[in-house]
């Protein structure tokens, strides 16, 4: 008390345990599929005391308790149930902080595997077949496959079934289809096929046909003939040809383009062969196809060309039909000619497969008007189209007599009979009483003077 010290007391203190804290809480990993266990994380201890670090866990499910460790298995949980974890910090003495994270199990995308792409070898008319390979779920979801297709890499417009047509592509063309499988939520991950390179398609020929330069099929020795092919090529190549024209007997004539009358006489069956290609290598080279024998008929002699004369005839005039322009036959035939006569009332005179180059048709058979000569060539099989003349047959002053002495000449008669007042003469005179004078008069006067 200041002066002495008196008697000590003692008491005893008990230091409580300080309960543990953490600051934060969250699931490992962030999203939670049904495929996926998830961890729960605590972050943030601190114990004052220097405890050891510990939690206690809760987790559960809709509301169900399922589990009390810090992971939780994911046969557990489906897609679309609620997960919340609760953690307790615990120091092995007292619970401390309790902290709780939620979260929804998402859908877990749908996984195709590879897909096929058949046939193979495959044409630009080629219907090509992908066959999805297995898609599976984790979530058990019905699955549906979407079906896309590339050309080169580029996406088919309007392609999105599971058969791609022929059409589509042309040879050296790199097809894939592509499965895309589809859970009704969300398209997963895309499975693709074996890359079909499109083989090349020879041309096709569908008809071949023999022509000539008139565009018919009717064949003489002097035409030259060509070659008409229908053909097609599935890969929009352009075509070319080469040909063989052979005889009935497949002796081989010539490999020309185009074939003429050297090569073939009448009475030849000839045929040609066609064969496509489209420069693309050994497949390029399509079927030869031949055309149907055709057979080197007669050729009728060429038209001749034929006059009358006289130019101005009457009808005291004998009428000549003269060939010109003798007729020519390819095949060599010799050539007759036949002619025919006629007027305004038809055929009047017919001289038939005469070798003569000419026909006369005598006045007294002529009336006034038109008259015709027509002139065909025939070299005993076949004639030629007819060489024509015409000419106008006047009825006039044809002829006249002259009667009397040294000093008048009078008309005595006509030819034909006329009206006086019709009738004019001209002529020229020449004086016998001096000959040796080189001028005529022109005279003229009518009838009767």
């Amino acid at each position: 008390d200041g002066t002495d010290s008196g008697q000590s007391a003692t008491a005893d203190v008990v230091v409580s345990n300080t309960p543990p804290v953490f600051t934060s809480l969250s699931f490992d990993p962030v999203n939670v599929f049904t495929e996926t266990s998830v961890s729960c994380l605590p972050n943030g201890w601190y114990d004052a005391d220097g405890d050891t670090e510990g939690y206690l866990y809760e987790w559960t499910v809709d509301g169900n308790v399922v589990g009390s460790s810090d992971v939780l298995d994911s046969n557990l949980f489906l897609k679309g149930q609620t997960l919340v974890c609760t953690v307790t910090a615990f120091d092995g003495q007292n619970n401390g902080t309790m902290n709780s994270v939620t979260g929804t199990v998402l859908n877990t995308p749908p996984v195709a595997s590879s897909s096929t792409l058949s046939p193979s070898t495959a044409y630009a008319v080629t219907d090509l077949t992908c066959t999805a390979g297995t898609s599976t779920d984790a979530d058990g979801d019905s699955i549906v496959d979407l079906y896309s297709w590339t050309i080169n890499g580029g996406v088919v417009s309007g392609a999105s079934g599971q058969l791609l047509p022929g059409g589509f592509f042309v040879g050296g063309d790199a097809i894939q289809c592509h499965v895309t499988p589809n859970d009704g939520t969300e398209d997963g991950v895309v499975g693709s096929s074996n890359t079909v390179t499109i083989t090349n398609s020879a041309p096709v020929i569908s008809q071949v046909d023999i022509v000539t330069q008139r565009g018919d099929q009717t064949i003489y020795t002097d035409d030259v003939l060509s070659v008409d092919v229908v053909a097609t090529d599935a890969d929009g190549d352009a075509i070319t040809y080469t040909y063989q024209w052979l005889s009935s007997a497949n002796v081989l004539l010539s490999t020309n383009s185009t074939f003429d009358g050297q090569y073939f006489d009448r009475g030849d069956e000839l045929f040609v062969t066609a064969t496509p290609s489209d420069g693309n290598g050994l497949n390029g080279t399509g079927s030869s196809v031949s055309s149907s024998t055709v057979l080197v008929v007669n050729s009728p002699p060429s038209a001749p060309t034929v006059s009358i004369s006289p130019g101005s005839p009457t009808e005291e005039d004998d009428l000549t039909c003269s060939v010109d322009v003798l007729s020519s036959d390819a095949d060599g035939d010799f050539v007759l000619y036949t002619y025919e006569w006629s007027d305004s009332s038809g055929i009047q005179q017919t001289t038939i497969e005469v070798s003569d180059i000419s026909d006369v048709y005598l006045a007294s058979g002529t009336t006034e008007g038109t008259w015709t000569c027509s002139a065909v060539a025939i070299d005993g099989t076949a004639s030629s189209s007819a060489g024509v003349d015409s000419v106008t047959v006047e009825n006039g002053c044809s002829s006249v007599e002259f009667a009397g002495d040294a000093s008048s000449y009078g008309i005595v008669s006509l030819s034909n009979s006329f009206p006086s007042s019709m009738v004019s003469v001209e002529f020229w005179m020449k004086s016998s009483a001096n000959p040796g004078r080189s001028i005529f008069d022109f005279h003229s006067g009518s009838f009767g003077s």
